[in-house]
């Protein structure tokens, strides 16, 4: 077996450590010391895609978003999924995550980015929900934690409160789906979706496809009409 390499490393904005690694033509992120990601599993990133655009007709010109770039595989599945004239944002808290998939990885999927339908912010996607219109995105998908309570950044935390899920849903159009990655099941967040007002389903997902069991979970969180009203103290 060839060697563990080191591409390139970065800080987060918490101070974490976040490193890029190549070993036998697949790729891996890590943070402090923990795998983050990696191109060998990645069933979980496109199935994320694949319920949140599967009520995305082709030639339309639907506007979905993507928080979080990562090895770059929810964006590829995705431009597959969705018609040519579909607007797809994709924002990414990090440069250097750009930056690692210009130069490192431009052949696993960094040349999506010069797609013409994505459109890529180096932003918070919170922000970007926050200042959403309503009913401006189709479908919204986020994988930028290991989940609602196990965040990889603390500044995330608004994004998993009611006040931010009543966000998200607003930033939905009526019937659009936000799809939430998560390392483990939470019934708590589920709920949580569910007092906001959305269909909620959650889908069991394998790391790879050969996997014997689900290890990962999808909340697919569908917006069927008005959102609960912001809480007075929010």
């Amino acid at each position: 077996m060839k060697p563990f390499i080191t591409l390139a490393e970065t800080k987060t904005p918490d101070g974490g450590r976040l490193t890029l690694h190549e070993r036998d033509g697949e790729h891996y992120i890590y943070l402090n010391g923990e795998q983050l990601m990696s191109s060998v599993a990645t069933s979980s990133e496109i199935r994320l895609a694949e319920l949140a655009c599967a009520k995305i007709q082709k030639g339309t010109a639907d506007r979905v978003l993507i928080g979080g770039m990562g090895l770059g595989f929810t964006l590829k599945r995705t431009l597959q999924l969705v018609g040519q004239d579909a607007k797809v944002e994709v924002n990414e808290l990090l440069p250097e995550i750009l930056d690692w998939n210009r130069e490192h990885l431009a052949d696993l999927n960094g040349k999506l980015l010069d797609d013409p339908r994505v459109k890529m912010r180096l932003r918070d996607v919170t922000e970007t929900i926050s200042n959403a219109k309503e009913a401006t995105y189709s479908a919204i998908m986020l994988d930028i934690d290991n989940g609602a309570e196990a965040m990889v950044s603390r500044a995330n935390r608004n994004l998993y409160s009611v006040f931010g899920l009543v966000k998200i849903a607003k930033a939905l159009t009526l019937g659009g789906r936000a799809v939430f990655w998560s390392a483990t099941k939470n019934d708590r967040f589920r709920k949580k979706l569910v007092k906001v007002g959305f269909k909620v389903t959650e889908v069991g997902s394998k790391a790879y496809p050969n996997a014997k069991r689900e290890t990962h979970f999808l909340y697919q969180a569908e917006r069927l009409g008005r959102t609960a009203m912001l809480p007075d103290e929010m």
